[in-house]
């Protein structure tokens, strides 16, 4: 395989976008001062923004809010996740997460709360339970693997 057909692949784009969005995270922080807050709802639009494109042009086959989830965490990010629904809750664990492979201490903020942004959109835009996604823990600060944790806040 030649040095172009391997820029190609999902693994070096995913490498290249963790890379930008940390570096992303630390302009907004060091060069804009945004707080974590404004940093967090920076991710997640980036997100909501990814998710009004892909979903265009592909859709997660399943009917059920957890199925769905592990569709879209597995089709577009390339990793096995654990879904766990509860009454108002659903849990995705992620042992590779794409955008937390290394602690970062100087950051503050995990990049997956891109994920978030996305999985919030498709659920809005399918008239689906509207969820508030947060990240519970996360490789970038040490933990041994990325939580998301999604609230059901209803239709």
């Amino acid at each position: 395989m030649s040095r172009d057909e391997n820029l190609i692949g999902g693994s070096v784009a995913i490498n290249q976008f963790r890379n930008a969005i940390y570096e992303l995270i630390l302009v907004l922080k060091n060069e804009r001062n945004y707080n974590n807050e404004l940093i967090l709802t920076t991710l997640k639009m980036m997100g909501r923004n990814i998710a009004d494109n892909y979903f265009k042009f592909w859709n997660p086959k399943g009917r059920e809010l957890d199925i769905i989830l592990k569709e879209i965490y597995e089709f577009i990010f390339y990793k096995k996740v654990k879904v766990n629904l509860q009454t108002n809750t659903l849990q995705v664990t992620q042992k590779n997460c794409p955008f937390c492979k290394y602690e970062r201490s100087d950051v503050g903020i995990a990049g997956c709360n891109i994920i978030l942004g996305v999985i919030e959109k498709y659920c809005e835009n399918n008239q689906l339970n509207k969820l508030d996604g947060k990240v519970i823990s996360s490789k970038t600060f040490g933990d041994k693997k990325c939580v998301h944790e999604y609230t059901l806040r209803g239709s």
